[in-house]
């Protein structure tokens, strides 16, 4: 009996868990496989794909490390796009085709970055869930070492990005 409930104390704290950081590098090669199964993508423009990684004021070093080290990801296209990331400090206009969300960013400036991409049809990305439930069209989370992307279907919409149903299977989806 003691070994059950032991079993299900374990069972339940698991299902509570926080899910685990996901690694940056590993984390943008997902959500940059996930954005080619957009059936928008190719009309979304033309030239480099640059995605933004927005800072607050003080984390600019932070916002530069991180891209510094997502320029060592060894994919370096996007569908036969260059890949570019660069930092902006928020509040900046967003010059890009995808916005991603860090710990650079202050908590209180996502909303007002979160606008500001869907103002200009942007990709926003994440990794974690939160961004997403807020408004951030995908994210990518680690659960039992896994990586799952998370979709905001609502943000889609707005976006007019759709993706496959053999997408959304593997995808936690968000309404």
């Amino acid at each position: 009996m003691r070994a059950l409930v032991a079993s299900m104390a374990l069972v339940a704290t698991l299902a509570h868990a926080q899910p685990a950081e996901v690694p940056p590098k590993l984390g943008l090669l997902v959500l940059l496989k996930v954005l080619t199964y957009d059936s928008g993508f190719d009309a979304r423009g033309q030239g480099d794909f640059v995605v933004l990684v927005p800072f607050s004021k003080g984390n600019e070093a932070r916002a530069q490390s991180l891209v510094d080290e997502l320029g060592t990801i060894e994919v370096k296209t996007i569908k036969q796009r260059r890949l570019v990331v660069r930092s902006v400090p928020a509040g900046e206009r967003l010059d890009g085709q995808a916005v991603l969300f860090t710990s650079a960013l202050g908590h209180e400036q996502h909303k007002p970055v979160l606008d500001s991409a869907k103002s200009a049809k942007l990709y926003s990305l994440s990794f974690g869930d939160e961004e997403v439930r807020e408004g951030a069209l995908l994210g990518v989370v680690q659960v039992g070492g896994k990586l799952q992307p998370v979709i905001n279907v609502a943000t889609a919409k707005v976006l007019g990005a759709e993706f496959a149903a053999s997408v959304l299977k593997v995808a936690r989806t968000v309404h």
